[in-house]
């Protein structure tokens, strides 16, 4: 039986990533397009004016922030367009009558979504590196940072699919939410140059607490271990709760 559960996780997670890898325009190119002219535009040009931050190169600065902001819009829209367009065409049903249990269909989703996450990761990482020199100095918290930040969106991103009822519903967050929160979450500016009030309001953002534990991959290495584990308990809960939706066949049907 546990074989069995291996090879369907493994047919799903097969199923994402070549959906990616054959979509490759829409899902890896355009983000290494515009990733490409934020750090020509702002590493080279602006960062030229602005010298060292913390430092490090301006350019150096953004690139983890870049960084993320690709991974989790990426991983995020993965799950949720995914899930929505195979509802849409009733494909998504094909998933519930078959042998697989709400919660292998959720981590299967998820764990596909973490591949586009880190796929768009490595692929900015690379533009970062041949256009302003901006390198990983610890990767085993790059890999840590970045699988568990994109586990969250990918499970976040599954869970409005969920409750999607029109395309639109699945393009709300990462255009009025995720993108706002990450280019407030000091992508482009350290938190501490802020005046004091607007220090206050980004201590709110969890995008900062986010942009900074990628940050620590380029910078000191250190692990932040209570960040990851709040991080790992948040898409916990939200995988149970699309765990709950799928077993009792809530937000899987397009009306």
């Amino acid at each position: 039986m546990k074989h069995l559960a291996f090879i369907a996780l493994l047919t799903l997670l097969r199923k994402e990533c070549h959906r990616v890898i054959r979509l490759w325009t829409q899902t890896l190119l355009p983000p290494v397009i515009n990733m490409t002219l934020y750090f020509f535009i702002f590493g080279q040009m602006v960062g030229r004016h602005v010298g060292e931050i913390q430092g490090i190169s301006y350019a150096a600065f953004i690139a983890p922030g870049l960084v993320m902001l690709g991974m989790v819009v990426n991983a995020y829209m993965n799950a949720s367009s995914s899930v929505f367009i195979e509802k849409f065409q009733g494909s998504f049903q094909e998933a519930l009558v078959a042998p697989l249990s709400p919660g292998l269909i959720v981590v299967g989703v998820i764990l596909g979504s973490v591949m586009r996450g880190l796929m768009v990761a490595l692929v900015i990482t690379l533009v970062g590196w041949v256009c302003v020199g901006a390198v990983v100095q610890h990767w085993f918290v790059w890999w840590i940072v970045a699988i568990l930040n994109s586990g969250v969106f990918a499970a976040l991103g599954l869970f409005n699919a969920l409750y999607a009822k029109h395309f639109d519903d699945i393009n709300v967050v990462p255009s009025f939410v995720l993108t706002p929160l990450t280019f407030l979450g000091g992508v482009f500016y350290p938190i501490a140059r802020l005046p004091e009030f607007w220090q206050t309001v980004s201590h709110y953002n969890p995008l900062v607490y986010l942009i900074q534990s990628m940050r620590l991959s380029y910078t000191s290495g250190q692990m932040p271990v209570e960040l990851l584990v709040i991080i790992a308990l948040i898409t916990l809960a939200v995988g149970m709760a699309c765990v709950y939706r799928i077993s009792h066949r809530l937000g899987v049907y397009v009306r």
